[in-house]
């Protein structure tokens, strides 16, 4: 079973096993964020190393008094703190790019035989989609007769309706005469 021990002196201290393959590390005694206590295996008693630093008094066991455990509940915290900080430090270093992605749509030019509409896959920025008609190569000098009209549909986007749009070629209509 794990045994808690501090260290005692006023800087830090590390434990190693020679081959680098373990190193344990204290902070000094007193230290604000509870480093100077921590739990060590029993594999790391064992050690002569270890044996020899308490020997010496850099190292002394104790048993987990209400102070101790205080110590031990701030370096939760403090790593509780760390990993947030790390967790905003990442999250703010993406770049979020919205709506700026290449989307498809049919392109609203007239069919070539027949009624309906051309329906090409025209790639386009999703946010720009709106700002003019989405037109193939062969109709793209049709687009000063395209208007948006609303359908009177809503989608919900989020927490906001978003009216739905589409585009439609403007005509004339037969002269009335009175």
């Amino acid at each position: 079973m794990p045994v808690l021990v501090q260290n005692t002196q006023a800087g830090p201290a590390v434990l190693s096993d020679g081959t680098n393959k373990l190193a344990l590390e204290w902070q000094g005694k007193g230290d604000p964020s509870g480093g100077d206590v921590q739990y060590v295996p029993d594999d790391v008693v064992d050690m002569v190393q270890f044996v020899k630093a308490v020997r010496q008094g850099i190292f002394v066991v104790v048993e987990a008094s209400d102070e101790v455990k205080a110590k031990l509940d701030i370096q939760s915290q403090q790593f509780a703190k760390r990993q947030a900080a790390q967790d905003e430090a990442a999250k703010a270093s993406i770049e979020h790019t919205a709506n700026n992605d290449f989307v498809s749509f049919p392109c609203v030019g007239p069919a070539d035989r027949g009624a309906g509409t051309c329906d090409r896959p025209v790639p386009v920025r999703e946010k720009t989609k709106d700002d003019s008609p989405i037109l193939c190569d062969r109709h793209q000098s049709l687009a000063g007769e395209y208007v948006q009209v609303d359908t009177g549909v809503s989608v919900e986007k989020g927490d906001a309706l978003v009216p739905v749009k589409k585009w439609v070629r403007a005509s004339l209509g037969a002269r009335e005469t009175a």
